[in-house]
């Protein structure tokens, strides 16, 4: 009894101190993520606005007052400062507290600051709690609460360190408690200093209380902008983004925000697009590059981005519009349709859309928020849709569908519909005069692949990381039996940020790279034709060394030589060319003949095919230097025509005069009358010409 007792009270102890440990943690844990709830010794989140200097648009400031801790990658729930370069070495995070209407004094006396660690994203280097000792009021708050550069925050006259208990290093996946010595004041900042780049935060508490808790006004509530924004028409899917962007600016800059991108959505309906140009079909060999969107200027104007779609340079053939982080509202779109396509086309370019398999089986509605049943008239109608809205709402010159490993859950069992939508996309594209193209990772056996090969314009295979001939000549063995060369593609990566696949295509120079060895490399040898050519991801970084994570203006270097080392690794035609030139002598063939076998080992600026209109130009300006030095050469070359002809009229007449014995036949008059009178006019021409002698 006594040990039962003993257990009992043992139990009852522990049970305590863990409600005790709760109470004062408050903290429930599920799979990495946490959930904080409010605490009496930590201040209301309601009264609370995120305020940073600068953030990226990928990571906004309400995130580090949403109760969620999160220290993965995936899911997302953090604040960073990711910028494409180095220039912000410093940046802080803080509260103002009450409301956007109706700021608020409290009395603080520590913060609870759980910060982010990536790829990319490391902690600080050092920090310093700051309280704010200014003039703040509702009406010189900055509207956007993420991006407070140069506004009353920022400036450090401002604001005043608290006193410290102790200094407490930066936490790695867990929280850093720091107390201080009490301060009155309507803000506090956490001020950093970057390590590297990039800072991060996934939560931010402030112990402590508002002086005064009564009758705080709230304003525009968070559940009205909320209601308001759903019920915007043409946003869709889209209003996610705003919603969950409630905390970061104010609720009715928010709400305009939405508004316009609504406004903005109708207007790319209709485009006033201008006329396309007729193309040929393309040239082999094809130099591509997909452009990752959401690193044009256009895409995120807050984000800094230093490069644009539309000066990809003229010897990238395909261009691909890759745009998984660029939202539909994005001035991006309007650009590229109005701007972009114009100019590139002009150039002899083609842009098309990279859209992944998963787009052609989900259940998307039209803009009347009617579906698509799985049948032949739903799966037209959808193959119709997608052309309207993704291709040539944009004036783009066609689509290339992405398939791969990871793809299977969304066909698998109904690979018949994807193949019946695609070939429908396909169809209704060629009679445009545009393009369908797949791309894939997958073996070339896959049902899906050989079940859209008939009707592709091209195969690429996502020839990531696979760097020796034997290796790509097993790969094509896979697509050989469905498809001729002419149709494949290969496809590899330049360096992408933070990326650690290692594929290491191309580093920041083409020579010894994995992707010189595609631009050379054919399909057997090259026996049965020649492989349509190459594409490369993530175009936007071409120049950048492996593993550099900065971001940087490209001038597309790499691509243009890579566009060089294909067409200089094929120019058995153009040889032939060049030596079928009649008025070139010898040498002079050589020496063209010689700019191509040395084109790449000499810097020739020059195209093969350039090269060779060159030649034929000096060719054809040597046939007219001869004819104006001798006026005769044209009386010349019409006798010497004659002649020959006459020549052989001659020998068809001897010999059907030696087959009858010795007798010319009836039907040979025509051949004795021709015979004559050639002959009279070559020796009237001559007479006169020695007369003018």
């Amino acid at each position: 009894m006594k040990k039962i007792t003993k257990n009992l009270v043992c139990l009852s102890l522990a049970t305590i101190l863990a409600l005790g440990i709760n109470q004062i943690q408050n903290v429930v844990r599920a799979e990495g993520r946490e959930t904080l709830s409010v605490k009496k010794d930590i201040i209301d989140r309601k009264n609370l606005i995120p305020f940073a200097r600068w953030s990226s648009g990928a990571d906004p400031i309400n995130k580090i007052n949403d109760d969620i801790i999160e220290f993965r990658n995936q899911p997302a729930n953090r604040w960073t400062d990711w910028k494409p370069d180095n220039k912000l070495k410093e940046n802080w995070v803080g509260y103002v507290f009450g409301t956007s209407v109706d700021v608020r004094e409290a009395i603080v006396s520590g913060v609870k600051i759980d910060f982010y660690k990536d790829g990319g994203v490391y902690l600080p280097k050092n920090y310093k709690i700051q309280y704010f000792k200014g003039n703040l009021t509702k009406d010189n708050l900055p509207e956007k609460y993420g991006f407070a550069e140069k506004t009353i925050l920022d400036d450090d006259n401002n604001w005043e360190d608290v006193v410290l208990e102790k200094y407490v290093e930066p936490v790695q996946s867990g929280t850093t408690n720091v107390k201080f010595k009490p301060v009155t004041t309507k803000a506090i900042r956490i001020f950093m200093t970057a390590n590297t780049m990039s800072l991060g935060l996934t939560e931010l508490k402030v112990e402590g209380k508002l002086v005064n808790e009564e009758n705080i006004d709230y304003g525009f509530s968070d559940e009205k902008v909320r209601d308001e924004i759903n019920k915007l028409d043409k946003l869709g899917d889209s209003a996610k983004d705003f919603t969950d962007k409630i905390g970061s600016q104010t609720n009715n800059s928010l709400l305009e925000a939405a508004k316009k991108a609504n406004e903005y959505m109708k207007e790319l309906e209709n485009l006033p697009l201008p006329k396309k140009p007729v193309f040929s079909k393309l040239k082999a060999p094809i130099y591509g590059g997909w452009f990752r969107t959401w690193h044009d200027q256009n895409s995120e104007p807050l984000e800094d981005r230093p490069n644009y779609f539309g000066d990809i340079p003229k010897e990238v053939d395909l261009a691909f519009v890759f745009h998984d982080w660029t939202k539909p509202y994005s001035e991006f779109w309007k650009k590229l349709a109005l701007e972009y396509v114009p100019k590139m086309n002009a150039r002899g370019q083609r842009v098309i859309r990279t859209i992944g398999i998963k787009t052609i089986y989900s259940d998307m509605k039209d803009e009347k928020g009617n579906s698509f049943p799985n049948t032949s008239e739903g799966n037209k109608a959808k193959a119709k849709y997608i052309v309207d809205t993704i291709v040539n709402r944009y004036g783009l010159d066609g689509i290339d569908i992405d398939i791969e490993y990871h793809d299977s859950r969304y066909y698998s069992g109904k690979e018949n519909q994807g193949i019946e939508i695609m070939k429908e996309i396909s169809r209704i594209l060629k009679e445009q005069g545009k393009i369908f193209m797949i791309d894939t990772n997958m073996s070339g056996e896959e049902e899906i692949l050989k079940g859209t090969y008939d009707f592709s314009d091209y195969v690429l295979l996502q020839a990531y990381g696979r760097y020796s001939d034997s290796r790509l000549n097993r790969r094509w063995e896979g697509f050989k039996p469905y498809i001729k060369p002419e149709k494949f593609i290969l496809g590899f990566s330049f360096y992408e940020e933070r990326d650690r696949n290692g594929w290491n295509d191309i580093s920041d120079r083409v020579e010894g790279s994995a992707a010189e060895r595609y631009a050379k490399w054919q399909p057997d040898n090259g026996k049965n034709g020649k492989k349509a050519g190459i594409i490369g991801y993530a175009i936007d970084r071409d120049g950048v060394a492996f593993r550099d994570d900065n971001i940087y203006t490209t001038k597309y270097e790499l691509s243009k030589q890579l566009k060089r080392v294909m067409e200089y690794s094929d120019v058995e035609d153009e040889i032939k060319e060049i030596q079928s030139l009649k008025n070139l002598s010898k040498e002079e063939i050589n020496k063209y003949v010689d700019r191509l076998n040395n084109g790449l080992k000499n810097g020739e600026k020059l195209l093969p095919y350039e090269i060779v209109n060159l030649a034929k130009k000096a060719a054809l300006n040597k046939e007219k230097n001869t004819k104006k030095i001798n006026p005769k050469y044209e009386v010349e070359v019409s006798n010497k025509k004659k002649n020959d002809k006459l020549d052989k009229k001659v020998i068809k007449l001897e010999n059907n005069i030696n087959k009858n014995g010795g007798n010319p036949k009836t039907s040979d008059s025509g051949i004795l009358l021709y015979v004559a009178v050639t002959a009279i006019s070559i020796i009237g021409l001559s007479v006169v010409r020695k007369k003018n002698d």
